[in-house]
């Protein structure tokens, strides 16, 4: 579990481990056990994702539209004690898009 404060009195934290590439609701219980156990109080922030990591929608192997459980894992992160991060275009199921190289505008992403 990846759980950052910016001090040790601090009680707004963000947890970074719904950036796996799958899990499933055993994992995601046993998360929020840990997590809670580990920050009983505060205000957490919940992602699934941001532009280090491919979106949720494409970890979760979802090619023609939502599945179940991506819709699902959106239900219970807004249900969760603190704030929602979502990564624009979560909300409407957006995957990663796949560009040539050729048709690239991207400075950064040209380089590398």
């Amino acid at each position: 579990m990846s759980v950052r404060s910016l001090t040790p009195t601090d009680t707004s934290t963000t947890n970074f481990s719904l950036f796996k590439d799958q899990f499933n609701g055993e994992d995601f219980g046993r998360m929020l056990s840990e997590f809670e156990a580990a920050v009983p109080t505060g205000n957490p922030s919940w992602a699934l994702g941001n532009h280090d990591v491919p979106r949720f929608i494409s970890r979760f192997r979802a090619e023609n539209g939502w599945p179940l459980s991506a819709k699902c894992f959106l239900f219970f992160l807004f249900c969760l004690r603190g704030n929602v991060i979502l990564y624009q275009g979560d909300e409407l199921g957006l995957s990663e898009a796949e560009i040539p190289f050729e048709l690239m505008q991207d400075p950064f992403g040209i380089e590398f």
